[in-house]
């Protein structure tokens, strides 16, 4: 487990405890642990009635710090294993009278959070606590399971943030347990296609919003989004420091459509180099460019004939007379036609040539780039 992601674990005030028979395990009964939501629906039921013998009765136990527990033996994998990908798990005795099996990963941060296993006794105290779907044994001691005692200290007050309260680049605690980034409060922007054009128009929405950023996995970048009403959304602030992060969040708020219109005047247009061209042309087998005449072409490589090379993105109207002398228009796509002529295609150098493709940079009202199309 990493630091700074205790709002995605979930700490339950009691634990469901289902049992096996296990002769190879020192209590004789491994346990499988889970919880019930806020809604008081158990979660992973179906496993947890499936996996558990029927005949021993499931029991109910506060999900209180508990010391006494000890790590017995690895129960999954073995050292000619180090190389594959399966998980390993060890065993560890509940001081309750049963036994769990915690992954590899987990006793390692045991470790790190208790510095001493003295006979297989496990330093400290623990709780049960669930990230991702799966439960892990967590220390007392360490940073997660004290910040997440000052959530759920937050929480009991039953507080809300209010909109004179929001500091740029804090951290709040939502309702819905997540960590939001306050970024300000600004106009924003959503748009409408121009078909004629082929552009996105922007209309600015007639109030401002609150622009926040959180991640939706660890892993993963940032991202923005806005809140009309912030009312009994946000419990608490969780740190009033800067987020690490803010400066990057803001680069990326700068560079946003929604934050800075999209300004069509600021279009810049540039030759793509024929290595570029080749490229696209090489990692997706087709691509549509924009050409020097301001209109798309679409070129592609016919793997299945002779990597054949082609380009389409004119129209020809031509004229039918139909049943009863109704005369029909229908439009023709023309192959290998620029500006209306018709040329001898061979090579990809040959359709760079003829439609001398461009790369269009478009920028915000602030100056900065928002995308490269082409």
């Amino acid at each position: 487990m990493k630091k700074n992601n205790s709002t995605k674990v979930k700490l339950p005030s009691k634990i469901q405890v289902g049992y096996q028979k296990e002769k190879s395990v020192s209590s004789g009964q491994l346990a499988f642990v889970t919880y019930k939501n806020e809604k008081g629906t158990l979660q992973k039921k179906k496993t947890f009635e499936s996996w558990r013998d029927q005949g021993i009765p499931a029991q109910e136990f506060e999900n209180v710090p508990t010391s006494g527990f000890y790590l017995n033996k690895k129960v999954q994998g073995t050292d000619d294993e180090m190389w594959e990908a399966t998980e390993e798990f060890f065993s560890v005795f509940d001081p309750r009278g049963f036994e769990v099996e915690v992954s590899a990963k987990n006793v390692v941060y045991i470790i790190q959070c208790t510095q001493s296993i003295l006979r297989g006794e496990l330093e400290g105290e623990f709780v049960y606590a669930w990230t991702g779907g799966s439960s892990i044994l967590l220390p007392v001691n360490s940073p997660e399971y004290k910040t997440l005692m000052k959530i759920s200290q937050l929480k009991e007050r039953n507080g809300s943030v209010e909109q004179d309260d929001l500091k740029v680049g804090s951290s709040y605690l939502t309702v819905t347990n997540e960590t939001w980034v306050y970024l300000g409060c600004f106009d924003e922007y959503d748009y409408e296609y121009e078909s004629i054009s082929g552009r996105l128009i922007p209309n600015k929405k007639d109030e401002k919003k609150y622009y926040f950023a959180k991640q939706m996995a660890e892993t993963e970048p940032f991202v923005i989004f806005t809140v009309g009403v912030i009312y009994k959304q946000l419990i608490a602030c969780l740190d009033e420091e800067l987020h690490v992060e803010l400066k990057n969040i803001l680069d990326e708020l700068e560079r946003n459509p929604m934050y800075s219109p999209i300004d069509h005047s600021k279009t810049i247009h540039e030759p793509m180099s024929l290595e570029h061209f080749l490229n696209e042309m090489t990692n997706h087998g087709e691509h549509n460019f924009l050409a020097s005449n301001g209109k798309k072409y679409k070129v592609e490589i016919n793997k299945f004939y002779h990597n054949e090379v082609s380009f389409m993105g004119e129209a020809k109207e031509e004229q039918h007379i139909g049943l009863f002398g109704f005369v029909r228009t229908n439009k023709v796509s023309q192959i290998n036609t620029y500006k209306g002529v018709k040329y001898d295609v061979n090579t990809l150098e040959d359709v760079y040539h003829i439609l001398k493709p461009m790369v269009e940079y478009l920028y915000l009202k602030n100056g900065k780039l928002y995308v490269e199309k082409y």
